[in-house]
Order: C-alpha cells, then structure tokens, then sequence
C-alpha cells in the first residue's frame, strides 16, 4: 500500500517593496506527488493579495483584493495562479509583514511556508483642506473656517496661508 505524501510548498526569499506599491511575488508554487492537493491557502497580515484565475483556480475562501484567500483546483490551475500573485501593504503601511502559504491535501495533510515582506515607508506630501470660495464686504472682517492639514508621515514642518487682496 502508498503512503499518502504532503504537499510541498516552494517560496522565494525575503521581499521588499516600497509603500503603497504592488510586489509581484514570483516563485510560489506546490507540489503534491500523490497528485491529491486540495487547497492552498494565502493570507498576510497588514495588506492584501491577488491571483490571476485564468488558469481555471478558484478561489473558495475570502477574495481577491483582501487578506486572507483560499484558492482550489488542480495542482496545475493553483499553481497557475500562484504564479501570478502579488501583494500590496495596506494604505501608508510601512514595516514588516509576512505571507503565509497553507498547502493542504485531500487527506488533510498541510505543508506551510512564510515570505517575509519589508514594506519601506516613503515621505506623503502633506493633504490641505480648504473650504469653498469665500465673500466678504470690503473693509469687513472674515473668519475662514474648515482649513485643515494633515500629513500622515508625522513631519510637516509649516504651513504658509495668504491671500491675494487683503491682510
């Protein structure tokens, strides 16, 4: 009688990618020699994944464009689809992630690996909120309200306001 063998997941090494950029992650793939894989499950913690599912994968968990997603089929169509996989961190996220892949077998039998993702920050310009045009009658007094700035980095250094008539 056979023995039933694992899955066995083959991932690259570390990545990196800047903020808010999408990494194509080559070099994910499975194989199960009993020819009895199940699933492969992908998930990250700070950001989301995506699979092309034009080799006939489907995804039977979770989605494209999320955290977490399971995608099932043959081992050809799965690995089809791994081979297209990328990933984004999540908006201004920076620091360190991983991507978690969980092979698992018709006979339950699982075989998990991680990519460690170095997302590196990048300086955000800083947003300013205006309100809309403002009028006032001349030699009268206005108060100018719903002006804002934000910068999501932490380092805005000044914020100059003028104006083009007026004091």
């Amino acid at each position: 009688n056979s023995v039933n063998d694992g899955p066995v997941n083959s991932v690259p090494g570390a990545q990196s990618v800047s903020e808010d950029t999408v990494l194509p992650i080559a070099g994910v793939s499975v194989n199960d020699v009993d020819g009895n894989l199940s699933t492969t499950q992908l998930s990250v913690a700070n950001g989301s994944i995506n699979v092309s599912l034009a080799g006939g994968a489907t995804i039977s968990a979770g989605a494209n464009g999320s955290a977490t997603l399971t995608l099932s089929g043959t081992q050809a169509q799965i690995n089809a689809a791994l081979a297209s996989l990328s990933y984004q961190g999540s908006l201004n996220f920076n620091g360190a992630d991983s991507l978690t892949v969980l092979s698992t077998d018709s006979n339950g039998v699982t075989d998990s690996d991680s990519v460690a993702i170095t997302v590196t920050s990048v300086n955000d310009g800083p947003v300013t909120t205006v309100p809309g045009a403002q009028s006032v009658n001349e030699d009268t007094s206005l108060s100018i309200g719903g002006v804002s700035v934000n910068d999501v980095d932490g380092n805005l250094s000044s914020t100059q306001l003028s104006v083009t008539n007026g004091t």
